[in-house]
């Protein structure tokens, strides 16, 4: 960019956001981390995270996991 001394240069431009959101679940005892990445953050995507973190912990009859939200937005 190209200006005069003595001047600022002035440069046109416009702001672009992509967004990515974490979900995360830890293992307070163990330090063990299960994450996925989504570009959105909606409820029944949530509700497919959770069904996922279930499945992947073997959450069921035989296993009670407790989960606390953190109320992010």
């Amino acid at each position: 960019m190209w200006a005069r001394r003595g001047q600022r240069p002035i440069a046109v431009s416009t702001h672009r956001y992509k967004w990515l959101y974490l979900y995360a679940f830890v293992h307070p005892a163990k330090g063990e981390v299960e994450w996925w990445v989504a570009n959105a953050v909606n409820v029944s995507l949530f509700q497919d995270i959770l069904d996922a973190f279930a499945r992947e912990s073997g959450a069921g009859p035989n296993k009670t996991v407790v989960l606390l939200l953190d109320n992010a937005g």
